[in-house]
């Protein structure tokens, strides 16, 4: 069996979890294996069981689902009337669509996570706290909205998205150890074998890491933003928690930050920023500012051509241009200075 693309991995651990094996161990005929935790096997499992070629398009029938109705529910939250052709050029344009169907990897589900939960934390809290369940595929590629979501239940006081959460967290944790008890000693083996900590991702913490000839260096980015988030958070009073805090307008600077800082990510984790385009994209709606789309396009494009010629190491900066891009717009929309962008929260 030749891999495919990054699912290949991921029907691997399938296959092995409902034959009984350790889905942490590489196939035979090749090295490499799942980095994502126990509690996706439950969700993918039923993957293992067919051939890999119906797996595969399985998972790309479920992944173009998810981007389409992703779209649909952050236009409903961002902009208004029926979605617009420029809008789906724009996400045509975006490179981390692209390459996530291209490697086959979960940066759909993720998304349909953070759209379902922007959708429904309103109306039903506790389906949009089951929705993060999906993010928690790879807890690490957003990891200021866990802490957001904490202060949040604490502050607002709203517990309910909080326990949708923890509740299909749990169930799909329970599934797996009852299925296989020792999967999660498995996991953390592999995790030690593979050194998963020291590949060279393009984050921020690599470079340090790399430069300064310290480990724990790489973690000094994400140590940073906690800090970061936390001031922020405390510079704002507990009324405004309880009657004006929007995850709407929050999350996409939470997920931009995130993505930067981060000590592990993959290009394909960037789709998680489309909320910042959608929100960047429909203010920019019927205003002609020519240098934004001049800058989107010239992003995506070097940036295709770095993962093209697999020169991933040095598609570090597309997420520090992505947040440069997102706050030019911001202040440009709220009248802000840099210092009022990090520094307080935004309202529209």
């Amino acid at each position: 069996m030749t891999p495919v693309n990054d699912f290949t991995f991921y029907w691997t651990a399938a296959e092995k979890f409902v034959s009984g094996q350790n889905p942490y161990v590489p196939a035979v005929s090749h090295s490499y294996v799942m980095f994502a935790p126990p509690w996706i096997l439950p969700l993918i499992g039923g993957l293992g069981a067919l051939p890999l070629p119906v797996a595969q398009l399985i998972w790309t029938v479920i992944s173009v689902a998810a981007l389409l109705t992703s779209s649909l529910w952050l236009w409903d939250l961002y902009g208004e009337g029926k979605i617009p052709w420029w809008m789906g050029l724009l996400i045509a344009v975006f490179t981390p669509v692209f390459m996530t169907f291209l490697m086959g990897q979960i940066g759909a589900l993720m998304l349909f996570g953070l759209a379902g939960f922007l959708r429904y934390e309103a109306t039903k809290p506790y389906l949009a706290g089951a929705f993060l369940f999906l993010l928690a595929l790879k807890p690490q590629a957003a990891f200021l909205a866990w802490p957001a979501l904490l202060f949040w239940a604490v502050l607002g006081p709203r517990w309910r998205p909080l326990a949708g959460f923890f509740c299909a967290l749990t169930a799909a944790t329970v599934i797996v150890i009852v299925l296989r008890p020792g999967v999660f000693r498995e996991w953390w083996t592999m995790l030690h074998q593979q050194q998963v900590a020291l590949y060279e991702t393009p984050t921020l913490g690599t470079i340090l890491r790399h430069t300064s000839g310290i480990a724990w260096m790489q973690y000094l980015p994400a140590v940073a933003a906690l800090g970061w988030f936390t001031w922020r958070s405390a510079r704002t009073p507990r009324w405004r928690w309880e009657s004006y805090w929007s995850w709407r307008v929050e999350l996409p600077m939470l997920l931009l930050v995130s993505i930067v800082t981060t000590p592990y990510a993959w290009f394909t984790d960037h789709l998680v920023l489309l909320p910042a385009l959608f929100y960047v994209a429909v203010w920019l709606k019927g205003r002609v500012w020519l240098p934004i789309a001049i800058s989107f396009v010239t992003i995506n494009a070097v940036a295709l051509a770095l993962v093209w010629k697999q020169a991933l190491f040095w598609y570090t900066w597309v997420s520090l241009a992505w947040l440069a891009l997102y706050g030019v717009a911001m202040m440009n929309r709220h009248k802000l200075t840099w210092w009022e962008f990090f520094a307080s929260e935004h309202r529209d």
